[in-house]
């Protein structure tokens, strides 16, 4: 099966290239997209120059939006997300795809090794840090679901397109990954979680960055709300997305 790696991206000029070219470099992948959501800095420039096929969008939509346009470019039958800011660790992430090319599994996601007392990799955190939106994605995803995750929102997965297909459309921006976990569960595909030892930029703790946080807590908070009333519709006779 075509293997399509998709990178949503933006302002990612300084880690997108070693994250592509670490892509490239597996012979499971035999493409890579990258979405350019708005950036206002060389992302597109340097993610093309490493070898992706860029997409481009003329504003900054969100993440679900760039995921939607990088997976209706992308070729492969089998996707690979990958966020654009894990650098050369990306090279670790194709070790997802094996389940979903033996058949074992229709969705792994990376759980986030926990961190190790190195200098290296000191900065790694389960789910990039932001413990209470994953506190409140993992309850979720175990009370619509049953099925307990480690990192419901790490944006490392490898799918076959199906599930993106029939999970669609998703809410928008950061709310994308617990919601497409919860809505593939409840439609019976089989989901996993793997761990692997890759790594991400850590976000600081500027206003900037609490801004960054703030947004990301709102999107995954609207995502697990419309996520709830799907699934009381469903109990009552309808899937409200699958109208």
């Amino acid at each position: 099966m075509r293997v399509s790696a998709v990178i949503p991206a933006y302002n990612e000029e300084e880690r997108v290239a070693d994250t592509v070219r670490a892509l490239l470099g597996s012979p499971l992948i035999d493409e890579v997209v990258v979405v350019d959501d708005g950036s206002r800095d060389r992302t597109a420039i340097r993610a093309a120059a490493a070898g992706a096929r860029v997409v481009s969008l003329p504003r900054n939509r969100g993440k679900s939006a760039a995921l939607a346009a990088g997976v209706r470019e992308a070729q492969g039958e089998v996707l690979l997300f990958v966020d654009a800011d894990v650098g050369r660790s990306a090279a670790l992430l194709p070790l997802l795809l094996g389940p979903v090319l033996a058949g074992k599994a229709d969705m792994v996601i990376a759980d986030l090794l926990p961190p190790v007392a190195t200098s290296a990799v000191r900065h790694r955190t389960r789910g990039g840090g932001f413990g209470l939106a994953v506190g409140a994605a993992a309850r979720a995803v175990r009370e619509l679901t049953g099925w307990q995750p480690r990192s419901p929102l790490s944006g490392q997965r490898a799918l076959r397109r199906e599930v993106w297909e029939r999970a669609s459309p998703l809410p928008p921006g950061f709310g994308v990954e617990v919601a497409l976990t919860i809505r593939s569960l409840l439609q019976g595909f089989r989901v996993m979680e793997l761990p692997v030892a890759f790594e991400h930029r850590v976000t600081g703790w500027d206003w900037r960055s609490i801004y960054h946080r703030a947004k990301q807590w709102w999107a995954i908070r609207r995502a697990i709300r419309i996520c709830r009333r799907e699934a009381l519709s469903d109990k009552g006779g309808g899937v409200p997305w699958m109208q």
